[in-house]
């Protein structure tokens, strides 16, 4: 019982500690794009952010293609194992 209470506590203490670390990192990132954007001209801030959607797309499309392709390799190999287990019989 003394385990899962400190086991608690701990987990606790760790995401108090990554909302710290998550939070200290997203208030550095908004006040560099505000000095980014007080100091840079309009065009290269609408660059830089068409930019950025572009590299988050290909990021994500990369993802949901390679998690579909596991699963399609998962059901492949699951049913070639079922066709032969079926032809030796």
């Amino acid at each position: 019982m003394l385990l899962l209470i400190g086991m608690v506590i701990a987990a606790v203490l760790l995401v108090i500690w990554i909302f710290g670390v998550v939070g200290s990192w997203a208030a550095s990132i908004v006040d560099f794009a505000e000095n980014f954007v007080n100091t840079s001209d309009q065009v290269i801030v609408v660059a830089m952010i068409t930019g950025a959607v572009s590299i988050t797309g290909v990021v994500i499309s990369s993802i949901v293609t390679k998690i579909v392709e596991y699963k399609c390799n998962v059901k492949s190999t699951y049913m070639i194992s079922v066709k032969n287990h079926i032809s030796n019989l």
